[in-house]
C-alpha cells in the first residue's frame, strides 16, 4: 500500500479546502456551467490553494449531475485520485458530532444548554461553567489542543494530549467570541460515549450512517 501523502496534504490545508468548495458553491449557484468550466475552475483552485486531490460530486433536485476525480491521492508515486480513493473526512466529523449530540438531546439524555461539567468531571473549575452549546458554536473560549502547526499536542497521546490541554489558560471568556476549537469537539465525543453507552464513533456509525446507508464512510 502506497502512503498517502495527499491525506496529510489536505488535513493541514483543510480550511483552504473548505474555501475552495465554498467558491465552488457560489461559482455553481451564479450561473449555468459547463463542465469543462468547473473542471477549469476546480483545477485553478486546487494550484493556488495547493490542494493534491480531490472528488466533486454535483447533484441538483435529486439528480447526479456530474461525478469526476482531480489531482493525486499519492504525491510521491503520481497515484491519480479514483472514485474509491479513500479522503479523511477530518473535521467534517464535527457535522456527525453535532447532529449525535441532538439525536441525544431528542432522547432526553442531555440538554444543549447544559454545562459540559454535567458529564465530564475531569475539567479545570474555569471549564465547569461552559455549556454544550458554547461548544458546538465554537464560543467556548477553551484552549485548543494543537499547536500553531496543527500538530496535535502529546505526540499522539490521547492521554498526554487531555493533561497538557487541561494545562493551558483559557482563549477567552465562554460567548465572547468565535473561535474554531478542536478540544470542545473532543469533549462533546466524550459525553456522547458516556451518555450512549458506546464509544462516539460507533454511535455516530450506527444512528447517522447506516439509516442513511453511508456504506463507505
Amino acid at each position: 500500500m502506497y502512503k498517502s501523502y495527499s491525506m496529510k496534504y489536505l488535513s493541514l490545508s483543510g480550511k483552504n479546502a473548505l474555501i475552495a468548495i465554498s467558491l465552488l458553491l457560489s461559482y455553481l449557484v451564479s450561473a449555468q456551467k459547463t463542465s469543462d468550466s468547473i473542471d477549469i475552475f476546480l483545477e485553478h483552485k486546487m494550484e493556488q490553494l495547493k490542494i493534491p486531490g480531490l472528488q466533486l460530486a454535483i447533484i441538483r433536485n435529486g439528480k447526479l449531475e456530474k461525478l469526476n476525480n482531480y489531482g493525486l491521492a499519492n504525491v510521491e508515486h503520481q497515484v491519480a485520485v479514483k472514485t474509491n480513493t479513500v479522503f479523511s473526512i477530518n473535521s467534517m466529523t464535527k457535522a456527525f458530532v453535532g447532529v449525535a449530540i441532538l439525536q441525544l438531546q431528542e432522547e432526553g439524555k442531555l440538554k444543549v444548554d447544559d454545562p459540559i461539567s454535567l458529564y465530564i468531571t475531569d475539567i479545570p473549575n474555569e471549564w465547569k461553567p461552559i455549556t454544550i452549546r458554547q461548544v458546538l458554536s465554537n464560543v467556548s473560549g477553551l484552549p485548543n489542543n494543537i499547536d500553531n502547526k496543527e500538530q496535535v499536542l502529546g505526540d499522539g497521546s490521547e492521554e498526554k494530549n487531555w493533561e497538557l490541554v487541561k494545562k493551558l489558560p483559557m482563549e477567552f471568556s465562554p460567548g465572547e467570541r468565535f473561535s474554531y476549537n478542536q478540544t470542545g469537539y473532543y469533549i462533546l465525543g466524550r459525553i456522547i460515549t458516556k451518555l450512549s453507552g458506546q464509544h462516539f464513533t460507533k454511535f455516530i456509525e450506527d444512528n447517522q450512517f447506516k439509516p442513511c446507508q453511508m456504506t463507505v464512510t
